[in-house]
Protein backbone atom coordinates (compact mmCIF):
# COMPACT_ATOMS: atom_id res chain seq x y z
CA UNK A 1 0.00 0.00 0.00
CA UNK A 2 1.15 3.30 -0.98
CA UNK A 3 0.39 6.61 1.02
CA UNK A 4 -0.36 9.82 0.18
CA UNK A 5 0.63 12.71 2.27
CA UNK A 6 -2.17 15.21 1.40
CA UNK A 7 -1.51 18.06 3.75
CA UNK A 8 -3.03 20.95 2.14
CA UNK A 9 -3.50 19.87 -1.15
CA UNK A 10 -6.20 20.68 -3.43
CA UNK A 11 -10.03 19.56 -3.25
CA UNK A 12 -9.11 16.85 -6.01
CA UNK A 13 -5.66 15.07 -4.08
CA UNK A 14 -7.95 14.61 -1.05
CA UNK A 15 -10.82 13.36 -3.40
CA UNK A 16 -8.91 10.83 -4.92
CA UNK A 17 -6.98 10.07 -1.36
CA UNK A 18 -10.37 9.35 -0.36
CA UNK A 19 -11.31 7.39 -3.05
CA UNK A 20 -7.91 5.38 -2.57
CA UNK A 21 -9.15 4.71 0.87
CA UNK A 22 -12.54 3.33 -0.54
CA UNK A 23 -11.10 0.83 -2.89
CA UNK A 24 -8.98 -0.55 -0.42
CA UNK A 25 -11.44 -1.03 2.66
CA UNK A 26 -14.57 -1.86 0.29
CA UNK A 27 -13.44 -2.53 -3.37
CA UNK A 28 -16.71 -3.19 -5.83
CA UNK A 29 -17.49 -6.24 -7.03
CA UNK A 30 -15.75 -7.87 -9.75
CA UNK A 31 -13.28 -4.71 -9.93
CA UNK A 32 -9.68 -3.52 -8.64
CA UNK A 33 -7.92 -0.15 -9.15
CA UNK A 34 -5.03 1.86 -7.66
CA UNK A 35 -3.00 4.68 -8.60
CA UNK A 36 0.20 4.28 -10.02
CA UNK A 37 3.64 4.28 -7.60
CA UNK A 38 3.48 7.54 -6.33
CA UNK A 39 0.99 9.45 -9.16
CA UNK A 40 -2.47 10.06 -7.23
CA UNK A 41 -4.10 11.71 -10.88
CA UNK A 42 -3.06 7.94 -12.57
CA UNK A 43 -4.85 4.89 -11.80
CA UNK A 44 -4.23 1.05 -13.51
CA UNK A 45 -7.44 -0.95 -12.63
CA UNK A 46 -9.33 -4.01 -14.02
CA UNK A 47 -12.82 -4.81 -14.47
CA UNK A 48 -13.95 -8.77 -14.66
CA UNK A 49 -16.99 -9.11 -17.31
CA UNK A 50 -20.46 -10.52 -15.44
CA UNK A 51 -21.22 -13.74 -15.45
CA UNK A 52 -24.01 -15.22 -18.08
CA UNK A 53 -23.10 -12.44 -20.75
CA UNK A 54 -20.62 -12.86 -23.61
CA UNK A 55 -18.19 -11.20 -21.63
CA UNK A 56 -18.03 -14.01 -18.00
CA UNK A 57 -14.51 -14.59 -17.72
CA UNK A 58 -13.21 -12.01 -19.23
CA UNK A 59 -10.67 -9.54 -17.88
CA UNK A 60 -10.38 -5.97 -19.33
CA UNK A 61 -7.46 -3.72 -17.75
CA UNK A 62 -8.26 0.30 -17.79
CA UNK A 63 -6.31 2.91 -17.25
CA UNK A 64 -7.79 5.88 -15.60
CA UNK A 65 -6.34 9.24 -15.65
CA UNK A 66 -7.60 12.09 -13.48
CA UNK A 67 -7.69 15.97 -13.85
CA UNK A 68 -7.65 18.62 -11.29
CA UNK A 69 -11.68 18.74 -12.48
CA UNK A 70 -12.36 15.84 -10.63
CA UNK A 71 -15.09 15.14 -9.23
CA UNK A 72 -16.84 17.79 -11.54
CA UNK A 73 -15.73 15.91 -14.82
CA UNK A 74 -14.90 11.93 -15.13
CA UNK A 75 -11.43 10.49 -15.30
CA UNK A 76 -10.08 9.90 -18.54
CA UNK A 77 -10.45 5.71 -19.48
CA UNK A 78 -8.67 4.11 -21.83
CA UNK A 79 -8.12 0.01 -22.04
Amino acid sequence: MVLYKVCGGSDTMKRLSLEVKLMEDDPPFGSWAEPDSDNLFIWQGFILGPPDTPYDGGKFNLKLVFTEAYPKQPPIVTI
